[in-house]
């Protein structure tokens, strides 16, 4: 993943200018927190951050930008969070269920994150879902990934489902459509995920 949220630096920027970005986003975190996102500007995140508002403008082209990397840095901390009950689930089918309830709930426990979904649901929240390196694509994948290899090696997988990009960003659909229910409920949600996606993935013994 590049920039902040996966560890790999793009191409081009120095290990310096990502710790920077890093620490920018550090305060961006702060700032929203203490003022919510909406309040907090350019020039709150610039001092925390101990920059002046002209230099943001050289580690992010815009609050836009800020945004998307701070959103990022949240989905990190959900999947560093989720993934491990996926790990430990002793099925695929459990697995499925676990997690994605799990990631459901992660979600709505991060106010910052649901604040921050709610301003840039219509522009990112549909790509999350979208295709194979669009926006936290590789957040989904690292989620997912493991869990579709070890339920291919144990035979529990359908045998037809060798794309596991096709399968994330399905995953991913339904993760969206699931987070944006406000009226599900934790149960509602693993009963939807136990009838219906399971046994789209799970192959039939």
């Amino acid at each position: 993943m590049s920039g902040r949220g996966g560890g790999a630096t793009k191409p081009g920027i120095t290990r310096s200018k990502e710790r920077k970005r890093d620490e920018i986003v550090a305060a961006a975190t702060e700032c929203f927190s203490r003022y919510g996102v909406e309040r907090s500007r350019i020039e709150d995140v610039a001092t925390a951050a101990g920059i002046s508002g002209t230099n943001f403008y050289h580690f992010f082209p815009s609050r836009s930008a800020l945004i998307d990397a701070v959103v990022l840095s949240r989905v990190e901390a959900i999947v560093t969070t989720v993934a491990p009950t996926i790990d430990r689930a002793p099925s695929f089918e459990a697995a499925l269920v676990s997690g994605v309830v799990s990631t459901v709930e992660t979600c709505r426990g991060d106010r910052m994150f649901m604040e921050l979904l709610r301003l840039t649901r219509q522009k990112r929240l549909g790509e999350l879902g979208g295709q194979p390196h669009a926006f936290g694509y590789d957040m989904l994948e690292r989620l997912w990934r493991p869990a579709l290899e070890r339920a291919r090696q144990a035979g529990e997988l359908r045998e037809e489902l060798v794309d596991d990009q096709d399968t994330i960003v399905w995953l991913g659909r339904v993760l969206v459509m699931l987070l944006l229910n406000d009226q599900l409920t934790r149960e509602k949600i693993g009963r939807t995920v136990a009838m219906y996606v399971a046994p789209a993935l799970t192959a039939v013994r």
